[in-house]
Formats: C-alpha cells, sequence, structure tokens
C-alpha cells in the first residue's frame, strides 16, 4: 500500500490548522491502485475537522508509469513559485521517486520530467497515453451532467423521466462516476453523505439491466469495498501483517469515529448475548487494537509536526538564519515547508507584514540550500541562467561536458515549454539559446 506524507492545511473557512495526510509521488507501477481515483481527481482531499470544509490541497506532485514511461511533475501555477523553486521541487520528487526504483527502472527520461501548470491538463495526458480521447472525456462529462440532474430531480415522477430517457447512458462510465464521487466522501470521512450516495446508486442500479454487476465492478476498480465502515473490520480481521494492519488504520482513519466502535460495541455485546464467548472476546481484542493503532497514529502525526514548529521556530529566531539551515539542512522536509507556507499564508493574510517577510526570507534560504541537493542539470541550469554574458555561458558549458547529454538536451526542451506556458517567453528564448550554444560544443 503507498506510503502516505503528512502535510499541515490552514482552513481557509475557520482558519483551522490541521495535518492532512497526502500522496505526493504516484507511482501506478508499484501501486496501480492509485491509478483511477487520481484521475478522477479523488487524491489529496482533506476535511477540516473543526467546520468540516472538504478541500482539495493543491500542492507538487509527481505521476510515474513505467510501463509507459511517463514522468509527469505537477507544479500548480498559483503557487506562485519562481522557476528556480519549481525546479528545486520537481528535483526532490524525482529523487525520492529514484530512491525507490530498482536500477534497471532507473532510465534517462525520469531526470526530465514533463511539467504540468495544472492537474486538467496533467490528467489529460495520463489519459492521451491510455489511448483515450477527447470524445471519452465528452461521454464523461455529459455523465457527469446526468448525475447533478437526477441528484436534483425535484420529484420521483422527475427522477423517473430522467432515467427513461437517458437509460442508454447509465452505462459503467457512469457508475464509475459515482463510486468516484462515494470514494471522495468516505475519504474525507463524511460517512453520511456517502452513504446517501450508496444509496442513490443502489435505486439507480436497480433500474438498470446489469446494474448490480456495474456497481461491484466500479467497486472493484476504485477498491472501494475495502473503504466502507463494514467491510473495513473485515479487512482488519484479515490483515496478514503487522504492517497492513497499521495501512488499513492509516487510509481510513477518518472513518474509525464514535459511530464505528458504537456498532462495533454492539456487535461484541450480541456475541455475548448469543453465548459466542470466544468471537466476543475476538472482537473485544480487535477493538482494543484498532484503538491503539490509532492513538500511536495519531500521536506520531501531532509529534512530527509539534517537531516541525519547533524546528521552524528555531530557524526564525536563529541570529544567523542561513547558517542554522545549513546546520539543520537534513531535518527540512516536505512537511516543515507546508507548515512554512502555510504560517506565510496565514500572517499575509491577516496583515502582519513584518511575519510574513520573515517567514519570505527563510523560505528563499531554505530554498537556496536545498538546490545544492538537486540533480547536477538543474544545478549548471540555474548557473547558465545566472551568468552574466555569453561568454560566461559558453565557459560554464565547456567546463561541464560530461552533462551535455540527450539527457540534458530534453530537460532543456521541457524547460523551455514550461516557460512558453507560464507567459515567460524571454527566459524560453534564453534557454533556447544556452540549448543551441551547447550542441555547437
Amino acid at each position: 500500500m503507498q506510503t502516505q506524507e503528512v502535510t499541515a492545511v490552514v482552513c481557509p473557512q475557520c482558519q483551522t490548522r490541521y495535518n492532512a495526510p497526502v500522496i505526493t509521488i504516484i507511482n501506478v507501477t508499484q501501486h496501480p491502485e492509485l491509478k483511477a481515483p487520481f484521475l478522477q481527481q479523488q487524491l489529496n482531499i482533506s476535511r477540516c475537522p473543526r467546520c468540516g470544509l472538504t478541500q482539495p490541497l493543491n500542492l507538487p506532485l509527481l505521476y510515474y508509469d513505467g510501463e509507459k514511461e511517463l514522468a509527469f511533475a505537477l507544479v500548480p501555477n498559483n503557487l506562485g513559485l519562481s522557476h528556480l523553486d519549481e525546479q528545486k521541487i520537481i528535483g526532490d520528487l524525482t529523487n525520492r521517486l529514484i530512491n525507490t526504483l530498482p536500477a534497471e527502472a532507473r532510465k534517462g527520461y525520469l531526470f526530465t520530467p514533463k511539467t504540468f501548470l495544472t492537474l486538467d491538463s496533467l490528467i489529460k495526458a495520463v489519459l492521451a497515453a491510455d489511448g483515450i480521447t477527447e470524445e471519452v472525456l465528452e461521454t464523461r462529462r455529459a455523465r457527469m451532467q446526468l448525475f447533478e440532474q437526477l441528484a436534483k430531480a425535484g420529484s420521483q415522477e422527475a427522477f423517473q423521466n430522467l432515467l427513461d430517457e437517458h437509460r442508454a447512458e447509465l452505462d459503467e462510465p457512469f457508475f464509475e462516476l459515482v463510486t468516484a464521487i462515494i470514494l471522495q466522501a468516505l475519504q474525507t470521512g463524511d460517512e453520511a453523505a456517502a452513504q446517501n450516495l450508496l444509496n442513490f446508486r443502489q435505486v439507480i442500479a436497480a433500474s438498470v439491466e446489469g446494474g448490480q454487476e456495474l456497481t461491484a465492478a466500479a467497486d472493484r476498480k476504485f477498491g472501494l469495498t475495502s473503504l466502507t465502515p463494514e467491510s473495513l473490520l473485515t479487512e482488519l480481521q484479515n490483515a496478514a501483517t503487522e504492517d497492513e494492519f497499521i495501512a488499513l488504520i492509516a487510509t481510513a482513519r477518518p472513518m474509525l469515529d464514535y459511530t464505528f466502535f458504537q456498532n462495533l460495541t454492539a456487535q461484541i455485546d450480541a456475541a455475548r448475548k448469543e453465548g459466542e464467548t470466544e468471537k466476543a472476546q475476538t472482537l473485544k481484542a480487535l477493538r482494543t487494537r484498532i484503538l491503539e493503532a490509532a492513538a500511536r497514529l495519531d500521536d506520531e502525526a501531532h509529534q512530527k509536526l509539534a517537531q516541525v514548529e519547533k524546528l521552524l521556530d528555531t530557524l526564525l529566531k536563529a541570529p544567523n538564519p542561513k547558517q542554522a539551515v545549513q546546520e539543520h539542512l537534513q531535518q527540512i522536509d516536505d512537511v516543515l515547508l507546508n507548515v512554512l507556507v502555510a504560517r506565510y499564508e496565514q500572517a499575509s493574510q491577516q496583515g502582519q507584514q513584518e511575519s510574513a517577510r520573515k517567514l519570505g526570507e527563510l523560505y528563499t534560504l531554505i530554498a537556496n540550500a536545498l538546490s545544492e541537493l538537486a540533480p547536477p542539470e538543474i544545478r549548471l541550469l540555474d548557473r547558465l541562467l545566472s551568468a552574466a554574458t555569453p561568454d560566461a555561458v559558453r565557459r560554464l558549458l565547456e567546463e561541464n561536458r560530461a552533462l551535455l547529454t540527450p539527457d540534458f538536451f530534453a530537460f532543456l526542451d521541457s524547460v523551455q515549454e514550461q516557460f512558453r506556458h507560464s507567459n515567460q517567453p524571454a527566459l524560453a528564448e534564453r534557454v533556447a539559446q544556452i540549448a543551441q550554444m551547447a550542441k555547437s560544443l
């Protein structure tokens, strides 16, 4: 099962700060179960524990498919990052992915992932690689429109008329769409909405020939059966290893609420009344194990966040922040950067200009320090873009001839494309000139 990270989130509605699980490397070769929810935009969605606001988390990520040799990086254009910061983030994600791959899978294209500025454009590229045309995408949009019409039907008669009129469209793509929406509700802990949607889907399936088979196929594709409260209990009982048990707890943490344990306790009481002592003891032991595992995970997440907050305060209060960043560089990770950005956004929104300035300066120091850890191709391009004259560019290229490989030129092409998409034609032309000069050596 895919390992989740934790990121700091500030709720835009009530300003509550909380931590949420995220997946920033979508490795569909090792974890094919991630592909369907990713394409349906059901990953990396958080729910505020205070006001219940559900929101997609806008963060960089890397999509990898070794079979199709796809390496796609998402750096959302509304994050306001400089090109240098974008390349550092992409380099970090790439290095983390490569470190998990066997030697034979570490191919050149991984060092030059194609960059996308929006999630929609990245998903379209994945679908295009799967041979899915614009016509298929239009079909999906039509199914979404039909779903919304059915959900808003004002009466049973209107609902039935829609079913009769669009019966041919109640097909596999339609049930996959509804299942993806159910999955989103479950992942954000909104069990009431999920249950209503399950009932809604069941009503539609009952009126369609083969509807039950279509819902079962969609459940298997999205792994929904392992995420319902009832089947979660079965999955936990059948977990073969402690790691699998913990992974299930981490994935389904929002479902482990008062209602879940109330139902489990009711099963224990029922087994006792029926004289099934062994079953009651087994369920009681399972309840204790679930509670302990959930508490342990919550405690680890809180400890991690507390450690990050403490380190961030240390860096902000250091008399020499640059030196402090270097001393603590090995402790700086995505969680700290996310907390830093969250604090910066909060300070900016509240008009705390001095705090925002210090946080921005610290982010720049960290980004500069992390750039030294970036792949050599990225570091070389940074130096080339900073070179003052064409002669300085040529000297750098001559000093780094070993890096002037086909992969490096492919990397330059992707950077040019990114600059063009972000309306920076001057930088795109600068990279083109660098590439031309490098090829002439």
